[in-house]
C-alpha cells in the first residue's frame, strides 16, 4: 500500500503540481488585493477612513454616481463598506457595462457623502488578475469550476498521503520533522517531507475550504446533512400585492432592514428586477466584518415597502455557519492580519512543495539514467574479460 501511495503522490504531483502552484500564488496575490487596487487607482479611490457618523442612504450613492458618470446600465446592487468581495474598504455599486457580458462595472463611493470616487470595469484591471487566475485558471467557465474541484481533492490527497509516506515511526519522528538545509538531494528530500509535515494542516484546510467554494452545488451537497435554513418563499408572501403601492428607494428598504436589525449595517443589497421585484438585503454586525454565524437576510417588497422575510444569524442552519467560517478561513479574513499571514504561509508551502517534488523527480531520473549508462558501458567489458 505504501508503494502505491508513493506512486500516486508522485504522479499526481507531476500532473497537477504546476496548476496547484498557480492556484497558491494567485491566492497569495488575493491577500494583497487591497494594496494592488490602491497602487492602481490611489488609496483615496478605494479606501475610506471610518467615521462616527451615519452613512448617506444607498440611493443617494447611486444618484450621485449617475450624475457624474451617466446612467449605469444593468445596475445590480450595492456592497457596503468593507464587505465587497474585492477586499477594499469603500462601498461599491455594481452594474453591467453596455454591450459586455460577464464583466462587472464598479463605482466606489464615499458612504458618508455619497460622492463617487472611481468608476472602472473590474475585469479590465490588472489588480483583478490574481482573482481571475485563482477562480478560473483562465479556462472556460463551464470547465474551470470542475477543474478546481479536482485540484481541491488532489490537494487534500497530497496532504493525507504525504503524511502517511513521511511518517517514520515513533522513534524517529522528531528527526524527520527537522527542517534541514537543502544542500544535497538527500537533504532536499528531507526538507520536502518536513515542510509537508509542518504545513499539512494548512494544506488539507486549503483543499477542504477550496472544495466547498468551487461550486455552490458541491457546497450544498456537503452541508445538506447539517439541516436547512428557512428561505424566502414568494408563494407564501408574494411581492406585489400592495394595498397602497408607492415608490420604495434603496434607502427605504435599508431603513426597514435596520428596524429589524438595529445593530447591523449593510453588507450587500441587490435591487429589484423583472424576475424578483424585491430588495434582497444582507446585514452584518457593525462591530465586525466577519459575521458570527452568517449574514442576516431581509427581503423587502419594492412596490410598497412591506417586509416579506427576515432571517437572523441565530436562525441559520449549522451548514450555513460552517460554510461562512470556511469562506473566511479560506480568504484569511477571520483572524485579521494573523489570518492573512497564515494564508500567505499556506500559499508559500503549497507553491514550494510541488516545485521541490518535481526537482527531486528530475534528480531521480538523472541518477537512474546515469546508473543505466554506467551498467551498459561496463557489461561488454565484463563479457570480454
Amino acid at each position: 500500500m505504501r508503494k502505491g501511495l508513493i506512486l500516486a503522490h508522485r504522479w499526481l504531483g507531476l500532473i497537477c503540481g504546476l496548476y496547484i502552484v498557480l492556484i497558491a500564488l494567485s491566492g497569495i496575490g488575493m491577500v494583497f488585493s487591497t494594496t494592488f487596487y490602491e497602487w492602481e487607482f490611489g488609496a483615496d479611490k478605494v479606501s475610506v477612513p471610518m467615521q462616527d457618523t451615519p452613512y448617506a442612504p444607498p440611493h443617494i450613492w447611486l444618484e450621485k454616481a449617475e450624475a457624474r458618470y451617466g446612467k449605469l446600465p444593468g445596475f445590480e446592487g450595492y456592497f457596503g463598506p468593507r464587505a465587497t468581495p474585492m477586499r477594499i474598504s469603500a462601498p461599491t455599486l455594481i452594474y453591467e457595462p453596455a454591450g459586455r457580458d460577464h464583466v462587472h462595472g464598479v463605482v466606489t463611493v464615499n458612504p458618508y457623502t455619497g460622492e463617487p470616487l472611481a468608476n472602472f470595469v473590474a475585469e479590465d484591471t490588472w489588480s483583478m488578475l490574481p482573482l481571475k487566475l485563482h477562480m478560473s485558471l483562465f479556462l472556460p467557465e463551464a470547465m474551470s469550476s470542475w477543474v478546481l474541484v479536482v485540484l481541491s481533492v488532489v490537494l487534500i490527497a497530497f496532504g493525507l498521503s504525504g503524511l502517511v509516506i513521511w511518517w517514520p515511526g515513533r522513534a524517529r519522528w522528531r528527526v524527520a520533522a527537522k527542517v534541514v538545509k537543502p544542500n544535497n538531494p538527500i537533504n532536499l528530500r528531507r526538507l520536502h517531507g518536513a515542510i509537508g509535515f509542518w504545513t499539512s494542516p494548512l494544506i488539507i484546510l486549503a483543499g477542504v475550504t477550496g472544495l466547498m467554494l468551487t461550486r455552490f452545488d458541491v457546497a450544498e451537497a456537503m452541508t445538506a446533512p447539517l439541516g436547512a435554513s428557512a428561505e424566502f418563499n414568494p408563494a407564501t408572501a408574494p411581492p406585489g400585492r400592495c394595498a397602497s403601492p408607492r415608490a420604495v428607494t434603496a434607502g427605504d428598504a435599508l431603513a426597514i432592514a435596520h428596524q429589524r436589525y438595529p445593530t447591523h449595517e449593510l453588507a450587500s443589497m441587490f435591487v429589484p428586477n423583472a424576475e424578483a421585484p424585491v430588495y434582497s438585503i444582507w446585514m452584518r454586525p457593525a462591530s465586525s466584518t466577519v459575521p458570527a454565524r452568517g449574514d442576516s437576510e431581509v427581503i423587502v417588497d419594492a412596490k410598497c415597502g412591506t417586509l416579506l422575510f427576515a432571517r437572523g444569524e441565530e436562525e441559520m442552519r449549522a451548514g450555513d455557519t460552517v460554510l461562512t467560517y470556511l469562506v473566511e478561513l479560506h480568504n484569511g479574513r477571520i483572524l485579521g492580519l494573523a489570518g492573512e499571514a497564515l494564508i500567505v504561509l499556506q500559499g508559500v508551502a503549497i507553491s514550494v512543495l510541488p516545485i521541490v517534488g518535481i526537482v527531486l523527480w528530475l534528480w531521480r531520473r538523472r541518477r537512474l539514467r546515469a546508473t543505466r549508462d554506467a551498467n551498459g558501458s561496463t557489461r561488454p567489458a565484463t563479457l570480454m574479460g
